[in-house]
């Protein structure tokens, strides 16, 4: 309804990653900016922006390295594509991985909050990130809560992600 064409061009981007670059059409051609991953063709839809926003592909290394969805939004006065910082980001697919050791979860993010312990030997799933800090993890029994890490130290045990998550790895 604003009158423009949007165009997007898919290509590799760094270390071989999909991104999709943006321009709009209105009277004259302006890049818009670009988006990780090619979300016409990972999210089956090939009409632009749904509901004035992309989504796309966004990698973490919060934990590990997992993907997920992002959102990406105009901004109201330049029309720029703006990535949603605020973004919860479902990861997926979402691997299993056995604890090696325990590991205090909340049930908010707020390393004050209340929550339990995922006990060793567990089968843990990570759900979500919210891309800096926490990690959504489920245990094979259902129980949920967040687990804070910095640059992949799980802070409250101070372990390695790696040595605690078995499988955990992390691309370049």
């Amino acid at each position: 309804g604003d009158n423009r064409k949007e165009l997007a061009f898919a290509a590799d981007g760094p270390s071989d990653d999909p991104e999709t670059f943006f321009v709009i059409y209105d009277g004259e051609i302006r890049s818009i900016g670009r988006v990780s991953g090619f979300p016409m063709e990972s999210l089956n839809y090939y009409d632009g922006f749904q509901d004035n926003y992309v989504m796309g592909r966004v990698r973490s290394d919060v934990l590990e390295t997992a993907y997920g969805y992002g959102v990406w939004y105009p901004d109201y006065f330049t029309g720029e594509l703006v990535y949603s910082e605020n973004t919860y980001v479902e990861l997926e697919p979402w691997y299993s991985h056995v604890l090696l050791a325990d590991v205090p979860i909340h049930y908010s993010r707020d390393l004050d909050s209340a929550g339990e312990v995922l006990t060793e030997g567990q089968t843990v799933y990570f759900i979500a990130t919210e891309g800096n800090h926490w990690t959504l993890v489920r245990g094979e029994d259902g129980t949920e809560g967040w687990v804070y890490s910095e640059n992949a130290v799980v802070t409250e045990i101070g372990m390695q992600s790696e040595e605690v998550f078995e499988g955990a790895f992390f691309y370049d």
